[in-house]
Order: structure tokens, then C-alpha cells, then sequence
């Protein structure tokens, strides 16, 4: 039998091929160095950033999410509030106005949007950044959400109410301060304090002071500059109820919804005007109350003479028929609710309180037409008076 042995042969490397060898496995190995460390960069970054509070909150074919970043914010921090609105299809969603519920809250900026998911649902989204208030206990109140069941064969709201209503969970979350708890303990003299005086010429202090007063100046013209700017920018935003719900009226108008068959919703866009009017400038609770509980507040105040009322009561009552009855208005009856209403306005502007205006913030943020949170009457009278 024949067999067959194969030999070992070592080849011998050419010169300079060694060293191209050694040079190729030390860059191999820094490439993987450095990958790694981008990686454990970007996903601590990416922690970082997805740790938040969130509620969470579906009621018939609505469902809201309600997040606030980050979960333990510091002060001097920007914090994100997100409001996500989820509506199946033909369900009329009715965002918060502007603001709303967010009266002791900072709003730096503000961004809404609204798209389409792939299985037809609608998807709003509000979003603020908030400046951080001061260290402690602090929270987000619960935010109201409105909408209509437009859906076939489901009824669009409750009776004797405009809309469904949900409202968002409280959520809570505490500012902690840049200053260590046992900071005190690190505590060290100056470096002054731990040299012979003796030893240091009395003329070297005078231009620490020199320069200890040309930074403190320096920041406190740069808090004048800064506070006197904020001030400007706020009365540029400051506009009476009157003005923006008469706004809102005359836009409503221009939409001519009852000559395209959209009647009801004529009415319910009509009816909400007035009833935010009432609360800016009344301060009356008015959307979480049926007609004729509000009629019964109405009733009872002093602000409103007796003409007033009653115009109200004829107004509101007309509208129901409308919305909740299945009467069909004439033309004549659509103008006579117009008039109505524009007359209402007109004769109770005087002394109307002053609020942050939308047309105002939307050539900053690009926010659409909303109505702001009310500044209350004394702040925003006596800034004007300041001015």
C-alpha cells in the first residue's frame, strides 16, 4: 500500500511585511476601541433621555398620553410636556386651548401637530417646554380632553353636553437643587486665608475688587437687559377677551359652515366661543356645565345686568334645539344667533381682562389659533401700568 505524506512547509515572511501585519492588527483593534465607546456613549445618551413620567388614559375610542421629561429634572433644566391624543376614525378631537391648566407653569415654547396613522387613526400631539420652577414638590394638574363620536350609530356626546370629556392623570415630580447635602463638609478657606498677609502687598487687592465689580455689573445689567426684554415681549402678547373671541366669531363666520350643510357644528364651534368668552371674562366655569346649570350660575351674577341674561338664555337655549333636538334654523334664525352674540360681546368688552394673545405667539413658535390661559387681572393690568 502506498502512502501518500503531505510535509509542513513555513514560508518566510518578505521584509516589511511583518511590520504591515502588526501595524493593520494595532489599527483593528483601536477601530473596535473606539466603536465601542460611541456605542455606550449614544445608548447612555439614549437612556438618559427616555426616562420620563407618563399617564396613561383611553376613554371609548380616545386614548391620551401625557409624558413629562425628564424624571428628575434640576434647576436651571427645560422640561418636556407631551400630549398625545389617539382617536379612531370620525371622532372629532377638541385639543386643550393653549396653555390650559399650565397657569403655573413657565411656557417657553410650544409645538402642535397632527397627522394620520397607517390604520386611518387620527394623532394630535401638544408639545411645551417648560422653564423648571423652583427646587421642591411640584406637578402637572390634569389636563381636559374633548371630543365628538361622530362614528355611524354611536352617539356624538352626552345629553345636554357639547362634547365626551377625559381628563388626563395628575402627574408629580420634584426639582432637586445643584447644591450637594453634604456640600458643607467640602467646604475649604480661601486661598488668601492660608498665606502670611504679611507677605502679600496691600495695593495687589484693589484690583480683585476692580474686577469682582465690573462682573457683578455685568451680570446685573445682563438680568436688566433680559428682564426688560421678557417684559416687552409679554405686553406684546397681551390682548382682552373681547378681542380674541370676537376674533374667533368673526373667523367663524368667514367659514360660512351653515351653507355647506354643516349646521350643528356651526352652532357647537358658535356656542364655545361665547362660553370661553364668559369664563376669561366673567370668570364663569362655563364648558363643564349643561345649559341650564349655567343659566342657573348666570343667574346669580352681579357682573351681568338683566338684558344680559336674557339674551343669553334665549341665545343658548335656541342652540340646544339645534344641537341636541334636530331643529333645522332658517337663515334668519342663523343670523339672529350671529347678531346675538356679536351684540353680547360688543355691549360687555369694557374693562375686559387682558390675556396672552395666539396671533401674538404664533409669529414666535408658529402656535395656532388658540386661546391663551388668562393672565389674572392684576398682573397683566399692572404690567400695562408699568409700561
Amino acid at each position: 500500500m502506498r502512502m501518500i505524506y503531505f510535509a509542513n512547509s513555513t514560508a518566510r515572511p518578505l521584509p516589511g511585511e511583518k511590520e504591515t501585519q502588526l501595524e493593520g492588527a494595532v489599527s483593528f483593534h483601536m477601530n473596535r476601541c473606539l466603536a465601542c465607546l460611541f456605542i455606550t456613549v449614544v445608548f447612555g445618551l439614549w437612556q438618559q433621555e427616555i426616562v420620563a413620567h407618563e399617564t396613561k388614559r383611553t376613554i371609548g375610542p380616545v386614548t391620551t398620553i401625557v409624558t413629562l421629561m425628564p424624571e428628575k429634572p434640576v434647576i436651571g433644566d427645560t422640561l418636556q410636556l407631551t400630549i398625545e391624543v389617539t382617536a379612531e376614525k370620525d371622532v372629532e378631537v377638541l385639543m386643550p386651548e393653549f396653555g390650559e391648566a399650565l397657569r403655573q407653569l413657565q411656557i417657553i415654547d410650544f409645538s402642535p401637530k397632527e397627522r394620520l396613522s397607517a390604520s386611518g387613526e387620527s394623532i394630535f400631539t401638544q408639545s411645551y417646554k417648560l422653564r423648571s420652577p423652583p427646587s421642591g414638590e411640584h406637578f402637572v394638574p390634569p389636563i381636559l380632553i374633548e371630543f365628538i363620536d361622530r362614528r355611524p350609530g354611536e352617539q356624538e356626546s352626552p345629553d345636554g353636553e357639547d362634547a365626551y370629556t377625559l381628563e388626563t392623570d395628575r402627574i408629580n415630580f420634584t426639582v432637586a437643587s445643584v447644591v450637594v447635602a453634604d456640600a458643607a463638609a467640602e467646604l475649604r478657606p480661601p486661598l488668601l486665608d492660608t498665606i502670611d498677609r504679611s507677605l502679600v502687598d496691600d495695593d495687589l487687592t484693589f484690583p480683585i475688587w476692580t474686577y469682582l465689580g465690573v462682573a457683578v455689573g455685568t451680570l446685573l445689567f445682563g438680568a436688566a437687559a433680559t428682564y426688560l426684554f421678557r417684559l416687552y415681549q409679554r405686553k406684546a402678547m397681551l390682548k382682552s377677551a373681547y378681542e380674541i373671541a370676537k376674533r374667533k366669531l368673526d373667523r367663524l363666520v368667514d367659514k360660512k359652515l351653515p351653507e355647506i350643510g354643516r349646521v350643528g357644528e356651526f352652532y357647537v364651534e358658535l356656542t364655545r366661543v361665547i362660553r370661553q368668552y364668559l369664563e376669561n371674562r366673567f370668570e364663569l366655569r362655563a364648558p363643564d356645565l349643561t345649559t341650564e346649570e349655567f343659566l342657573e350660575t348666570v343667574a346669580d351674577s352681579a357682573e351681568l345686568s338683566n338684558d344680559h341674561k336674557k339674551l343669553l338664555r334665549e341665545f343658548l337655549r335656541h342652540a340646544d334645539l339645534v344641537k341636541f333636538a334636530g331643529v333645522e334654523p332658517s337663515e334668519n334664525d342663523i343670523n339672529e344667533s350671529v347678531s346675538k352674540a356679536t351684540t353680547f360681546l360688543n355691549e360687555t368688552s369694557q374693562n375686559s381682562p387682558l390675556m396672552f394673545d395666539p396671533e401674538q405667539s404664533s409669529r414666535r413658535s408658529e402656535v395656532p389659533e388658540a386661546t391663551h390661559s388668562p393672565v389674572s387681572k392684576s398682573m397683566a393690568n399692572s404690567e400695562v401700568r408699568n409700561g
